[in-house]
């Protein structure tokens, strides 16, 4: 757009005119390449009084915005933001003319001013010299955000007229101006401060020179300095220390080597003594935070220090630097050190220098040089230290500094105070690869808050507390009380040997998490008396440093074990180690058996690993009433990738209970041919989820006598079904064994026979989906294809099983019909069923889905569809045998006398019929039977060439209606449609319905 000028106005005679854009509140502008006046004059009758936010943008041929008339009326305005202008040279355009002209053009008492003016944002103004002119009175405006971005040739933020002294009128008034709530320019590098110093509570400068603010910012709060081309602050920047500070962050400063710098200004009395954060980054030069001795009460208030990536820095303080203080650093409570390549003391001075008796939080890394943190006499002054995070220290050796000098090792000797942290809760460790130990005992015996301890990738770490041998050469024997440790988390530890030194006995009784990995060298973990509901992880780690806890372990994770054998080897044994099994006491209490604690175990990617549990003979001698009841509480199993697992249990299992456990899931157990005897499956009333998955030699999931747990399964597998007739002995056949069973997921088992044996035939009133893939040698769900009773089943998923002939569930088969059916079974209350091999059914059925399946003949008899009265989407594909979709009664067609009435059968709620690839298919129902489907919305029939059912729809009542006629079925001849096509908004793809005359039975 060629706009140049947007207001234009005529001379107008007289002062009666009424006022211009009065109520204008709003003025935007934006990529007017060409405009190079706002306002083409006179503008007198102009009045912006009610003009709150003007911003202009991408406007590079406009000069200025307003005249000084204009400005004047300017009592409203808010914000004002001016981007890419780069012909703009004034803001407001002054007269031309000596200075003593535009002094007697402006009244005094009518001089600029924006006193609701609160954020201005210029930026990318190449030909701005100035933000504000000579003239300027600015009451009000110590709420003004100033933003300034990328104006190389500004040089003040108010231009001050050559003659202007202190004591002129306007010149005091000017000083209003500079007390602003926000100050921020970056890339000015011809800003300075002189004429009118600034001052603002928070102000953000990046590149330009901090020494042309000399006189500004003296009672700022926060400062934030960003490649600034100066070497020190304090006197090159600041004569007066900057003593109003409370935060100040530095960043990219290549030139500062440090923040003060007395050796050139003695007189310099106090720098710094009201701050209270400290931020440095990326500070190449800095080597010191001061040069010389300290102004007074230096870094007094610090309470926040951070120093990242300064590569020059080889010490945070020394004593040196703090001659004159008193207490330095006394109120620091958090310090963060990052990146510090030559860092080789956090705090150098004599002992008891420094007094950290505030500090809180301190975290380290990347200190690559640093071989200890803290003197004793350090540590003694570190009483609320509560996080401690140290990582990628790769020289640190030790936590706790040696004594140096001799002052120090005369303290340390004399001393007789105890070395402790009597606040610390967290102890973070990573990547430290030289260190040894992490404090020494006498430490470690200090730290009665200690909640979490995590260790990781330390390399030559041999023990977690460490001591060394006292002078003659002899190790005492100790108690080590972790009293409030929570959490213990080892990892990647290669020569970690034992927790402690040896000999101590560590007690951590509120210990609820303990986890181990990759600790190959630890046979030594004397942990006692933890909670007594632990969650305890293992992984690439021996077994044997451990096992003291498996008596209070509730949740237990074992991951990649190589070398053993058997997991739990002897749970006789295992009962004398850990005092908490039966016929020992706990706490002067009996205990309920073995691992009376486990709630949780799973156990991944452990080879060679060929027994979970091994039961020992002699606990089979004890009496009934003493035995233990091992695995009681246990609630979640799972078992992962064990290509060597042969057998959950060995041993005599008649004291096993698992009369909690819920989810059991075995996965990739290669190996695996059975899961439980059934006098353990017994136990199993709680179990609500089987899963298992990719078990190839998997034959039974529960076997049907305790004897079968040691057959050989080589032996004539044709037999199966005979050899089972006795499956059952002593065991009641009605019995409910898994009254709660809800999900089986069963896939890639291929050597598997049948689910469950015969005695659990009646036990799944509960059970809701039932998925099973990928098992070529089912042949049924449960032995000898005995009925079942599911009345929950909702779900049902089968693909893949080709040996399954036929699977029967019902609930009362007796009083209906044969329950077996042709590839069909009767399920009492199913929703959702998706069928890749044979069919179901029953009363809740919603949808039925059959894909792939090469057997059909048929899906429903007759004397079903009573029960499809829920049925909405039918969904039939690729069977290639299917000759009909409800097939002939031989019952119902040799019960029938006289001459035959046609049956008319309704689907009330059927509303998808999808029959595709149905290369045999005649049809929909046998010759004789009116269907009916009055709720139906799409009906798709395709590449069902065979097919002679005819499909009518009644155009009012939009139901649709089907029939197969005799003569239809004789003609041979008949051609078919290739593509049957209906949708309920589209009632005529179908004939019209015509009703017959004749007498019609409904199906009963």
């Amino acid at each position: 757009m060629n706009l140049e000028v947007v207001f234009q106005t005529e001379k107008v005679e007289g002062n009666e005119a009424p006022p211009l854009l009065s109520n204008l509140k709003s003025l935007r502008l934006k990529r007017l390449i060409d405009l190079s006046c706002i306002w083409e004059l006179p503008t007198q009758h102009v009045r912006l009084e009610s003009l709150v936010d003007l911003r202009i943008e991408d406007c590079p041929s406009l000069k200025s915005l307003f005249s000084v008339s204009l400005a004047q009326g300017l009592v409203l305005l808010e914000k004002l933001k001016i981007i890419g202008c780069g012909e703009l040279k004034q803001i407001v355009t002054e007269l031309e003319g000596d200075e003593e002209e535009q002094t007697r053009s402006i009244d005094s008492h009518n001089s600029l001013c924006f006193p609701k003016l609160r954020k201005v944002h210029i930026e990318n103004c190449d030909g701005l010299e100035y933000i504000f002119p000579t003239k300027m009175a600015a009451q009000g405006l110590r709420v003004l955000t100033l933003s300034i971005k990328n104006c190389c040739r500004l040089k003040q933020v108010i231009t001050v007229a050559k003659d202007m002294v202190e004591n002129d009128i306007v010149f005091q008034q000017l000083q209003f101006l500079r007390f602003l709530s926000s100050f921020s320019v970056s890339g000015c590098p011809q800003l300075t401060d002189s004429g009118v110093h600034l001052d603002a509570e928070e102000a953000y400068l990046e590149g330009v020179q901090s020494s042309a603010f000399k006189e500004s910012f003296s009672s700022s709060k926060h400062l934030h300095l960003s490649e600034i081309e100066d070497q020190n602050l304090v006197p090159e920047a600041n004569r007066e220390g900057l003593n109003g500070l409370t935060s100040l962050e530095l960043r990219q400063c290549k030139d500062l080597d440090c923040l003060v710098d007395t050796t050139t200004m003695n007189e310099l009395t106090s720098a710094f003594t009201h701050l209270e954060r400290l931020s440095i980054n990326y500070m190449d030069g800095l080597e010191s935070l001061c040069k010389g001795h300290p102004p007074q009460s230096f870094l007094k208030n610090l309470k926040e220090l951070l120093i990242r990536d300064c590569n020059k820095l080889q010490v945070v303080l020394s004593m040196d630097e703090l001659l004159y203080n008193r207490e330095p650093l006394s109120k620091l409570q958090s310090l963060e050190l990052e990146n510090l390549a030559e860092l080789r003391w956090l705090f150098k001075g004599s002992p008891h220098s420094f007094i950290f008796q505030s500090l809180k939080v301190v975290t380290i890394g990347g200190c690559g040089v640093l071989k200890s943190l803290f003197s004793p006499s350090l540590i003694q002054s570190l009483v609320l230290l509560e996080k401690l995070q140290i990582r990628n220290c790769h020289e640190l050796k030790t936590l706790l500094g040696e004594p140096e000098s001799d002052d120090e090792i005369m303290e340390s000797k004399s001393s007789s105070l105890p070395l402790c942290l009597p606040k610390l809760k967290t102890l973070d460790i990573l990547h430290c690869s030289k260190l040894e130990y992490v404090v020494p005992i006498t430490l470690a015996q200090g730290l009665p808050s200690l909640e979490s301890v995590s260790i990781s990738q330390c390399y030559e770490l041999k023990q977690v507390f460490g001591m060394a041998k006292e002078q003659d050469g002899v190790q005492h024997d100790g108690l080590l009380l972790l009293a409030s440790l929570q959490h213990l988390n080892l990892e990647w530890l290669l020569k970690l040997a034992s927790f402690s030194p040896q000999n101590y006995i560590v007690k951590a009784p509120a210990l609820k998490r303990f986890y181990v990995y990759d600790c190959p060298q630890l046979t030594n973990s004397p942990i006692q008396h933890v909670h007594k509901k632990l969650e305890l992880r293992l992984e690439s780690v021996g077994l044997s440093a451990f096992k003291e806890l498996f008596g209070n372990t509730k949740n237990l994770l074992v991951h990649r074990i190589w070398d053993d054998k058997i997991l739990i080897p002897d749970l006789v044994n295992l009962e004398h180690h850990s005092q908490a099994m039966m016929g020992f006491k706990y706490n002067g209490e009996p205990s309920e058996g073995c691992f009376p604690n486990l709630k949780s175990l799973r156990v991944k990617n452990c080879v060679n690993l060929l027994k979970v549990f091994e039961i020992a003979e002699g606990l089979s001698n004890q009496e009934e009433n003493q035995a233990p009841q091992i695995l009681s509480k246990l609630e979640y199993l799972e078992l992962y990738h064990l290509l060597d697992l042969r057998q959950i249990l060995k041993g005599p299992t008649r004291y096993v209970n698992l009369q909690s456990l819920k989810v059991l899931d075995i996965i990739r157990c290669s190996e695996l041919k059975s899961l439980f005897p059934l006098s353990v499956t017994q136990t199993l009333r709680s179990l609500e989820e089987l899963n298992i998955h990719e078990c190839s030699e998997l034959v039974h999931v529960f076997m049907g006598l305790e004897e079968e747990e040691e057959e050989d399964d080589d032996d004539d597998d044709d037999d199966d079904d005979d050899d089972n007739d006795d499956d059952d002995e002593g065991i009641e056949s009605d019995a409910l064994c898994l009254p709660n069973l809800k999900t089986v997921e069963i896939t890639q088992c291929p050597r598997l026979k049948y689910v469950f044996p015969l005695a659990l035939a009646r036990g799944f009133p509960r059970l809701q989906k039932l998925q099973l893939v990928g098992l070529r040698s089912l042949r049924a769900f449960v032995a000898r294809n005995n009925v079942l009773e599911a009345p929950a089943l909702e779900n049902l998923c089968i693909h893949g099983c080709s040996a399954l002939s036929n699977f029967t569930f019902q609930k009362e088969a007796n009083n209906c019909f044969p329950p077996k059916l042709q590839g069909g079974d009767f399920i009492p209350n199913p929703k959702k069923m998706e069928l890749f091999n044979l069919i179901w059914l029953r009363d809740n059925l919603r949808e039925l889905i059959v894909h792939y399946n090469n057997n059909l003949t048929y899906i429903f008899p007759v004397m079903l569809i009573q029960h499809l009265s829920q049925l909405s989407i039918l969904e039939i594909k690729s069977c290639e045998k299917l000759k009909g979709i409800i097939g002939n009664d031989d019952i119902l067609a040799s019960s029938s006398q006289g001459p035959r009435l046609e049956m008319k059968m309704v689907f009330p709620q059927l509303k998808q019929i999808v029959l595709e690839y149905l290369p045999k298919l005649e049809s929909f129902s046998p010759v004789g039977y009116h269907l009916e489907f009055p709720c139906l919305d799409l009906l798709n029939v395709k590449q069902c060439s065979k097919i002679i059912t005819s499909f009518t729809a009644d155009y009012l009542t939009l139901t649709v209606h089907a029939k197969t006629d005799q003569a239809s079925q004789l003609d041979d001849a008949s051609p078919s449609q290739e593509v049957i096509f209906w949708k309920r908004h589209r009632p005529t793809l179908l004939p019209q319905y015509i009703e017959e005359t004749g007498e019609i039975s409904p199906l009963k």
